[in-house]
């Protein structure tokens, strides 16, 4: 390939030239992402996004302080490790506000909460869409300043999350183990709390919600406000 073009692309593992699917314009040459406020890796880029790619990019974004969101979903090949690998690379992006990482399996686990607290201090909106491996106590590490997080399908996710979401505004919490307990606990401590995504309790083929019926409706009765919506 022509050296003038070469920028334009990322060379992948397997050797092959792919395009980065990126909020910049396609023509601009890779080291945009220098200044990028948006990097997403979606289901399009899941046969050839990997550790190595992720790294790969981690290096050409370090000090990139426009970087406003990262959203990678559907991306399989790309492990936990990887992702920590990542933030470590990357160091301080101080204008991180959101990320998203669903439908991407293992990738997502406590561990790599804690990287992104470490590095994202203005993180605002999170999404964890069918992220097994995360627990309450790992979104506990990011949750003090959300005001979006989305943990739908989060199966071991569970009422102990309830108790420290002070800001939050939007909480999906679908197919999780939170319980009426945890409703209450929203209710007492969440005063910004505006949307709860919940899920169905039946003809569905997921778990149905541990949310009873009257659970809903004392929540409910305690904030009227706070419209409930069923995903």
């Amino acid at each position: 390939m022509d050296s003038m073009h070469e920028d334009y692309f990322l060379l992948i593992p397997d050797g092959v030239l792919c395009n980065i699917l990126l909020h910049v314009t396609l023509c601009q040459p890779l080291h945009a992402l220098h200044s990028a406020p948006s990097l997403i890796l979606d289901k399009g880029c899941h046969q050839w996004a990997d550790d190595r790619c992720l790294i790969s990019l981690a290096r050409v974004c370090t000090g990139n302080f426009d970087l406003r969101e990262l959203r990678i979903t559907f991306c399989h090949k790309i492990s936990s490790q990887g992702l920590q690998a990542f933030f470590k690379t990357t160091r301080t992006l101080i204008n991180l506000e959101v990320v998203c990482f669903n439908c991407c399996g293992d990738m997502v686990n406590d561990e790599t909460l804690q990287s992104i607290q470490a590095c994202a201090p203005s993180l605002q909106h999170l999404e964890l869409m069918w992220a097994h491996r995360v627990t309450s106590a790992g979104v506990l590490h990011v949750s003090s300043q959300l005001t979006v997080l989305n943990v739908h399908g989060c199966e071991s996710i569970d009422d102990a999350m309830c108790s420290g979401l002070p800001l939050i505004e939007v909480l999906g919490l679908g197919y999780t183990r939170v319980t009426a307990k945890g409703l209450i606990m929203l209710a007492e401590n969440c005063p910004a709390l505006r949307r709860l995504l919940c899920a169905q309790r039946s003809n569905n083929n997921f778990t149905s919600s541990c949310i009873s019926e009257d659970g809903e409706e004392h929540f409910k009765r305690l904030r009227p406000e706070v419209s409930i919506e069923v995903v």
